[in-house]
């Protein structure tokens, strides 16, 4: 059964206030973020200004120098998780390589549990069925809209690291 939807564009709309909240709290300047992950200045810009859709891994790169162990998707609303003590916090622990492989790692995995299709998935995440199979072997990037429409699809609360692999609730 597919699961309710929320709304895309709420999430990341959250998402986006979120980020740039925290880089604020940090007196970290757009140019400073965009340094230290990795991406352009003038990207990471349009990105907290909501004119481009962003892909999953630089995202990724810039919740984890911020400090975030996972983030929440509880009813379309956007959320960082921080876990006291975490020992894996930082960037460095995490290349994007890595990264990509846990994302395909724990889509398949909870797709699997679910009893459901690679093009069931793909239609419920309107996505291609190719698509599906490429992000699940790691060996693609994606945008971030593509990969909330996947986890919403799949009944997904939460993302977070847990023992140095990525998980969801």
């Amino acid at each position: 059964m597919k699961p309710k939807p929320y709304s895309i564009l709420k999430l990341m709309n959250t998402m986006l206030e979120e980020v740039d909240q925290h880089r604020k709290d940090l007196c970290l300047s757009v140019e400073t973020l965009a340094t230290h992950v990795g991406v352009h200045r003038n990207t990471l810009f349009r990105v907290l200004n909501g004119q481009v859709d962003p892909r999953a891994l630089e995202m990724n790169r810039v919740y984890l120098f911020l400090g975030a162990s996972g983030v929440q998707l509880e009813k379309g609303v956007f959320r960082f998780l921080f876990f006291p003590n975490d020992p894996l916090r930082g960037m460095g622990a995490f290349t994007d390589a890595f990264m990509l492989r846990e994302m395909g790692r724990v889509i398949r995995q909870r797709r699997i549990n679910l009893d459901i299709s690679q093009e069931t998935l793909a239609e419920w995440a309107e996505l291609h069925r190719n698509t599906i199979g490429k992000i699940e072997r790691g060996e693609a990037d994606l945008s971030l809209s593509s990969l909330f429409r996947i986890y919403r699809s799949l009944g997904v609360d939460q993302v977070f690291m847990q023992e140095g692999k990525l998980a969801l609730r």
